[in-house]
């Protein structure tokens, strides 16, 4: 299973290719606010990095946070 990872949920901006548990390209960007600027070319920058379509792509996962999280 081929697993794109993305994370714009605070000022890095983070996209993952993963392939049966193994990471396969991992690239960070620091542009607080310029995030729908620069997330679709690092997608695919990272496909033809790994020599993948997006058609290769099973798993889109992406971060829902930052979040405080309170304990008991």
């Amino acid at each position: 299973m081929n697993v794109l990872a993305v994370d714009t949920s605070s000022k890095v901006c983070s996209v993952a290719i993963a392939s049966e548990n193994k990471i396969l390209i991992e690239k960070h960007n620091v542009s607080e606010r310029e995030h729908s600027q620069t997330l679709m070319p690092m997608i695919k920058q990272s496909l033809e990095d790994v020599k993948m379509k997006l058609n290769d792509i099973d798993l889109l996962s992406c971060a829902i946070g930052p979040r405080v999280i309170y304990g008991n």
